[in-house]
């Protein structure tokens, strides 16, 4: 790893609850206060003390402004929703959109959020991380036997990795998936869309986390109820269907287009921190709820 530092403006940036607001799962903080996690084979100690960010990362500063997004100027953004979506993002200003090169911890990370938590998430990655270093391969992870995965608690979710894994393989594995990057959203959607266990919202998520589809917009409980009383203020039953889930999503892209992801990440911290239940954040003096890894609705694997 190669020592790097950091500086901008504090607002741009709160690393402790960037990494602990549910888009990844097996950061931690070290004893030194680092925070400390792996994308692939890349390996990263972070550490942030007000306007400076500093610390190792194979790649250095390169790999750590592009794993949070930090090329980024959200100035012009952050106005546009203010005018768009006023007091919808409440104190969520310094979260990141954090871009992980490796899809596959991120697709079967989320795959273990379906009607999940953050509690029962993080020891389920870590039970499928013990199957192959830094992560687990598509081969490891098809090879999982099913009902070992239910006796660490996966319940359904343990059949629908081994099936996930095997159904992304036979579609040509990483070869496939990294061409998912350059496809259209549309396209690369649809694709994910049709395999096994993955419902719209799982595929949004990999999208925007792992694929790097900024327009992505992930829809769970805590941002539907946060934005459909503004998309659909003279409707009864505000239910979140299959059709409203594609309508906002689209009604999202069109008013901020590739930034529609980013601007997902900052309603859904900003509603938990509003709305969730809450506890102080470690390293940070903001709250977070530890309800929700960007939990999916009810109906993730139905619609």
């Amino acid at each position: 790893m190669t020592k790097f530092t950091l500086s901008f403006p504090q607002s741009r940036l709160d690393l402790a609850r960037t990494v602990q607001c549910g888009q990844v799962f097996r950061w931690h903080q070290s004893s030194e206060g680092a925070w400390c996690g792996r994308d692939g084979d890349a390996e990263f100690e972070l550490v942030q003390l007000g306007e400076t960010l500093t610390g190792r990362a194979t790649g250095g500063a390169a790999a750590v402004r592009r794993l949070l997004d930090l090329d980024f100027d959200e100035g012009e953004l952050l106005q546009l929703i203010d005018a768009t979506l006023p007091n919808l993002t409440g104190t969520a200003s310094g979260i990141r959109l954090m871009q992980m090169q490796d899809t596959v911890e991120v697709a079967f990370s989320f795959l273990c959020s379906a009607n999940n938590n953050l509690h029962r998430i993080v020891p389920m990655v870590k039970v499928m991380a013990e199957s192959g270093e830094p992560f687990p391969r598509l081969s490891e992870l098809a090879a999982l036997d099913a009902s070992f995965l239910r006796s660490k608690g996966f319940g359904y979710r343990g059949d629908w990795i081994p099936r996930a894994a095997n159904e992304m393989l036979s579609r040509g594995g990483d070869r496939w998936l990294s061409d998912l990057r350059s496809a259209t959203y549309a396209d690369a959607f649809a694709e994910l869309l049709s395999v096994p266990g993955f419902g719209p919202k799982l595929s949004d998520c990999v999208l925007l986390y792992g694929l790097g589809h900024t327009e992505a917009f992930p829809i769970d409980t805590h941002v539907w109820k946060a934005l459909a009383p503004v998309l659909f203020s003279g409707e009864t039953g505000l239910n979140l269907t299959a059709n409203r889930y594609r309508a906002m999503g689209d009604w999202m892209r069109e008013r901020f287009g590739d930034d529609a992801g980013r601007v997902q990440q900052l309603v859904f911290v900003g509603r938990l921190e509003t709305h969730g239940s809450r506890r102080p954040v470690k390293g940070s003096g903001k709250k977070i709820s530890p309800e929700c890894g960007n939990a999916p609705f009810e109906a993730e694997n139905h619609c």
